[in-house]
This record gives C-alpha cells, structure tokens and sequence, in this order.
C-alpha cells in the first residue's frame, strides 16, 4: 500500500505520534533498572566488608584479653563468625590472637596482643 504524501512529504497517521519517545523511556528504564541491581550488590559487599572488618578487631580485641568464649559472643553481635582462631603465648608474658571471621562471603582477619 503506497504511503499518502502531502508536498512529496509522508503523512503520519495521528496513532503513531510520540511512539519512539515510549521506547526510549522503556528501554532507558530498563537498563536504569538494571545498573540500580548492581548497585545495590556492590553495596551490600561493602557492607559485609566493613562489618566483618569491625567484627575481626572487636573479637581480636576481646579474645586477647577474655578468651574465644568472649570473642564468639562479641563477633555474633557484629553479625560474623569466626572461622579461624590461632592463640599464642609470647615470651613476654603476653598473650597474641589471630582472628578470621566472616560476614556472608567476606572475610577478615585480625591481630590483637595483651603484651606491652
């Protein structure tokens, strides 16, 4: 069917009008959308990241001093878990422990020491 022209010009049927402008809004919003889902995963990565790092220095801290009982309890309340403890006696009387904790698929680690 051959399209009607006014002055060598298309005529545009009414229905048509502003249709590209609704697919650049779908598409823009949807690749919006998608950027926004990543966002939020690197955020919650960080997150993580930073609570276990908090989470390793307290429990370093208290297990030092208290013992891994403390340590456990003090690294649940930052929402981690230790995963690995290594507990030294040094020459000076003191006491050196290494903490590894983790807070969903972050982990750190920490070192605190009763020595002066």
């Amino acid at each position: 069917m051959p399209v009607p022209r006014v002055s060598g010009r298309p005529v545009r049927r009414p229905d048509d009008r502003g249709a590209a402008a609704l697919l650049v809004l779908v598409v823009t919003t949807a690749i919006a959308a998608a950027a926004m889902l990543g966002l939020v995963g690197a955020g919650h990565a960080l997150i993580d990241a930073n609570r276990a790092r908090t989470a390793a220095d307290a429990a370093a801290l208290v297990g030092a001093e208290h013992g891994r009982d403390r340590a456990e309890a003090i690294a649940a309340a930052n929402g981690a878990v230790i995963v690995a403890w290594v507990e030294s006696a040094g020459g000076d009387g003191g006491r050196t422990v290494t903490v590894e904790v983790a807070v969903g698929d972050t982990t750190a680690r920490a070192r605190a020491t009763t020595a002066p």
